[in-house]
């Protein structure tokens, strides 16, 4: 999930729309669009929906890493490849 600003700075192609099922339960149909990123030195495609909220990275991406969390105000987060 990317914040609308940014998706627009990188002129992102829009691909349709997806349902997401928000926190409370409320189901928002959000755009969804297509991107390529480098992911521990690997191109691979992702898909990004658009929201206006901060960003986030999807278990689909993470998969394969170990992910170190500092559970405190602007904590560090690390992201790492398992070998």
């Amino acid at each position: 999930m990317l914040p609308s600003d940014l998706i627009d700075r990188l002129n992102l192609p829009l691909i349709g729309k997806r349902d997401v099922i928000l926190a409370d339960g409320t189901n928002v149909p959000l755009n969804l669009y297509r991107v390529k990123v480098i992911w521990h030195g690997v191109e691979r495609v992702a898909y990004v929906l658009r929201a206006d909220a901060e960003s986030l990275v999807g278990m689909s991406l993470l998969r394969g890493s170990r992910v170190t969390l500092d559970v405190v105000t602007n904590g560090d987060v690390t992201i790492t490849p398992l070998l």
